[in-house]
C-alpha cells in the first residue's frame, strides 16, 4: 500500500486521478494502471516524466484534442523512448 501513497504524492498525480476516477470510473483505472507501471520512471527523471504527463494530460493547446486511449498510447511511447535513451547512456 506504501507505493500508492508514494504515487499519490507526486505532483499532479492525485488530481489527474480524481478527475479520471469522478469521470468515469472504469476509465479511470487506466490512468491508476498507467501511472503504476511508470512510476519507476518517475523515481529516475521526475523532471522529464513531469514534463511528459504535463504535455499529455494537461496541454496548453486546447485546440488539439486526445482520446484518453490515445494519450495512453503517445506516454507508454514515450516511456519506452526514455527507457531505451536511458539503457544507451548506462
Amino acid at each position: 500500500m506504501g507505493s500508492y501513497s508514494d504515487l499519490l504524492r507526486t505532483p499532479g498525480v492525485a488530481r489527474i486521478i480524481a478527475a479520471q476516477l469522478t469521470a468515469r470510473f472504469p476509465s479511470g483505472m487506466l490512468s491508476l494502471a498507467f501511472l503504476c507501471i511508470a512510476a519507476p520512471l518517475a523515481q529516475v527523471h521526475p523532471l522529464i516524466w513531469k514534463y511528459v504527463v504535463e504535455c499529455l494530460f494537461e496541454p496548453d493547446d486546447q485546440e488539439i484534442k486526445l482520446s484518453e486511449e490515445d494519450q495512453g498510447t503517445l506516454a507508454m511511447v514515450m516511456k519506452t523512448v526514455i527507457d531505451v535513451l536511458d539503457s544507451s547512456v548506462r
